[in-house]
């Protein structure tokens, strides 16, 4: 491990991780709408079923699954902050492109949160 606490080497992780410094906690939650989500291209395996066809989404079921979320966010004490889904984004309720530091500028959810944060 080096002096700024990084992990370079697997066999450089400590035994135990209560030595290690925290991370501040987090208070606030920022969720999208799901009202536009659809499984529109393959992103990745679990997007298909075995003969490649694209899953369907249960649209209720996606809902009521993204409102529990939300829910048990606010059960915990966390604030939650809903983006307004834009139609044409249907992966607006994935962070993984819109939390990445380097987004895809062609990615419309990529550039989205940024702008809708400014």
């Amino acid at each position: 491990m080096t002096q700024a606490g990084v992990i370079e080497q697997p066999g450089d992780a400590p035994d135990r991780l209560d030595g290690l410094a925290s991370l501040p906690g987090r208070e606030r939650v920022l969720l999208a709408d799901p009202c536009h989500f659809a499984v529109t291209r393959q992103d990745n395996p679990h997007t298909t079923d075995e003969a490649g066809h694209l899953h369907d989404v249960d649209a209720k079921r996606a809902r009521d699954q993204w409102r529990q979320l939300k829910a048990t966010y606010e059960s915990l004490g966390f604030a939650t902050t809903v983006v307004e889904p834009e139609p044409g984004l249907p992966d607006l309720v994935f962070c993984r492109s819109t939390a990445f530091p380097y987004p895809d500028p062609t990615d419309g959810e990529a550039s989205f949160i940024p702008g809708w944060m400014r």
